[in-house]
Order: C-alpha cells, then sequence, then structure tokens
C-alpha cells in the first residue's frame, strides 16, 4: 500500500478535520435528522425543495454504497468528513430558516 492510501486512513489531509471512524453512520443519522426538520417547513418553501431534495441524493448514495471512496466520488464535494460538515451545517441551517420564515413575502 502506497504512502498516500495508508495515511488517508489515519487523517484527512486537512488541518482541523479529524478523520470519522463511522462516516456512513454518521451521515445516514444527520440526512434523517435534517429531513424530519423539513416536514416542519411548508411545502411552498423553495428552501425546503432544495435542501430535501439535495438531503435525499446524498443519502440515496450513502444508502446504496459502503465504500467512502466511492460515496466521496459520486457526491463529490470533499473528503467524506467534508461532507459530514455539510450535512451538520445544513442540519443546524434548518431552524434559522424557519424562524426567518424564508417562504413569506418580504416586507
Amino acid at each position: 500500500m502506497r504512502f498516500r492510501q495508508i495515511a488517508r486512513y489515519i487523517s484527512t489531509g486537512l488541518v482541523g478535520l479529524p478523520r470519522v471512524k463511522n462516516p456512513r453512520e454518521v451521515l445516514l443519522s444527520l440526512y434523517q435528522r435534517t429531513l424530519e426538520e423539513l416536514k416542519e417547513l411548508p411545502e411552498i418553501s423553495g428552501y425546503k425543495q432544495v435542501a430535501q431534495a439535495t438531503t435525499e441524493y446524498r443519502m440515496k448514495i450513502v444508502q446504496e454504497h459502503t465504500d467512502i471512496e466511492t460515496i466521496e466520488k459520486k457526491i463529490d464535494c470533499g473528503v467524506i468528513e467534508e461532507v459530514i460538515c455539510q450535512a451538520e451545517d445544513e442540519l443546524n441551517l434548518v431552524p434559522v430558516m424557519k424562524e426567518a420564515k424564508v417562504w413569506e413575502p418580504r416586507q
């Protein structure tokens, strides 16, 4: 095994972003929680439509594949730990968008 392949299992190669030992389970949990939170937004919300479609698309990839490199390639948004950060950010954004009522006309 080459050094780069071995190093991949030890570190993400990104400063401040530690390796996650169970990334599939973490992602599936985050995606499920995000979809649950999105249910509280009205169907007319453009944000809900896009966030839900993106989350469902990524969740399907994670469910269908066990190989992390394959998941990373299919999602195409960085290493799996970056994808986890994106999922966490989306989950944290849902209540903000709900409170802002982004589906209502601006006053």
